[in-house]
C-alpha cells in the first residue's frame, strides 16, 4: 500500500497527458525504493479548453491573420491568456458546464482516484506549475468555503476536500496575478484540518514550497502577496533557482518551461518528499 498520494496539475496550453514524465524519472532516481511509497496521478486538464482555442485560431488564419508574425509567441498568450481567463469564476453562482467546473472536475476525479490508490485519507501533496497553482488553491479554497445550498459535490471525503494536503510545491506561480481587487489578500488554510488528528509528525513537517527563477517573467515568489490566513504564511517559502536549458532557455523568460526536468527543481522537491515519507510509518 502506498504512503503519500502526489497530484501533479500542469499549467496553460499543455496537450501532453504526460506531462510531468520527465520529473517522475528524475523523482525516482533520486528517491530509489522509497519513490514506490507514493501514488501519483497527473490532473490533465487542457482537453477542458484547447478545443475552442483551436477554433478560435483557425478561423484568425482564415481572414488577414494568415499573415500575422511570430505565431509561436502569439500562439504561447493566447494559451495563457485564454486559459486564464477561462478559468474564472463570475459572481457566486454554479454553471455546472463552465470551464471552471469542467476544470475542477478533472481536479476531484483524479483525487478520489488517488485516495483509492492509496486505500483512504491519507497524506497529500499537490505539484501545480504556472496556472496550475491557481487551479489548486482556487479548487482549495472553494472547499473550504463551501455555502451553496447543495452539498459540495467535490467534498465526498477529507482527500477531496484537501484536509489532508500535507504539502504544496507551486513553480513557475503567477498567482500574484490573481490576487489584484481582493481586500484582504486571503490564501488558503494550509495544512489541511484533518492532518493534525491522524498524521500529527506530517502536520508538523508540512511546507507549501514555491519555486521560481528570477528570468521566468510567470513565475513570481508569493509570500507577501498575502495578507492572511497567518498560520498558512508561517508554511510558504519562496525559493529562487535557475532552470532550463543552458543559452536556449536558462536565463531567458523561456525559462518558464523548464522545471519539470531540472534537476534545480526536481532534487529539492525530492528531499522535501524524502522528508514526508519519514514522517509516515511504512
Amino acid at each position: 500500500m502506498k504512503d503519500i498520494g502526489v497530484l501533479t496539475i500542469h499549467g496553460i496550453g499543455n496537450d501532453n497527458d504526460k506531462f510531468d514524465d520527465p520529473f517522475r524519472e528524475k523523482l525516482e532516481g533520486h528517491l530509489k525504493a522509497d519513490f514506490n511509497r507514493l501514488a501519483i496521478r497527473r490532473a490533465h486538464w487542457s482537453p477542458e479548453v484547447s478545443g475552442e482555442q483551436t477554433d478560435v485560431w483557425k478561423r484568425i488564419e482564415k481572414g488577414p491573420g494568415a499573415s500575422l508574425r511570430w505565431d509561436f509567441a502569439r500562439k504561447f498568450f493566447m494559451n495563457y491568456f485564454a486559459d486564464s481567463l477561462a478559468y474564472q469564476r463570475y459572481g457566486y453562482k454554479r454553471e455546472p458546464d463552465s470551464t471552471y467546473e469542467r476544470i475542477q472536475d478533472v481536479v476531484h476525479r483524479e483525487l478520489r482516484s488517488l485516495r483509492e490508490e492509496l486505500g483512504g485519507d491519507k497524506p497529500l501533496v499537490v505539484l501545480a506549475y504556472s496556472l496550475g497553482g491557481y487551479i489548486t488553491t482556487s479548487y482549495t479554497w472553494d472547499r473550504q468555503h463551501w455555502k451553496e445550498p447543495v452539498p459540495d459535490p467535490r467534498g465526498d471525503s477529507a482527500f477531496t476536500r484537501m484536509e489532508t494536503l500535507a504539502g504544496l510545491v507551486t513553480f513557475g506561480c503567477n498567482l500574484p496575478f490573481f490576487a489584484f481587487g481582493a481586500k484582504p489578500r486571503l490564501t488558503i488554510d494550509f495544512p489541511g484540518k484533518a492532518l493534525a488528528g491522524s498524521y500529527p509528525a506530517t502536520a508538523a513537517a508540512a511546507r507549501w514550497q514555491n519555486y521560481y527563477d528570477a528570468d521566468d517573467v510567470l513565475g513570481w515568489p508569493i509570500h507577501e502577496v498575502y495578507e492572511g490566513p497567518a498560520a498558512t504564511i508561517a508554511c510558504i517559502d519562496d525559493y529562487p533557482i535557475n532552470v532550463g536549458i543552458p543559452i536556449i532557455q536558462s536565463g531567458t523568460p523561456l525559462s518558464h518551461i523548464g522545471y519539470w526536468k531540472d534537476q534545480s527543481f526536481v532534487k529539492p522537491v525530492a528531499e522535501y518528499l524524502r522528508t514526508l515519507l519519514g514522517t509516515v510509518a511504512p
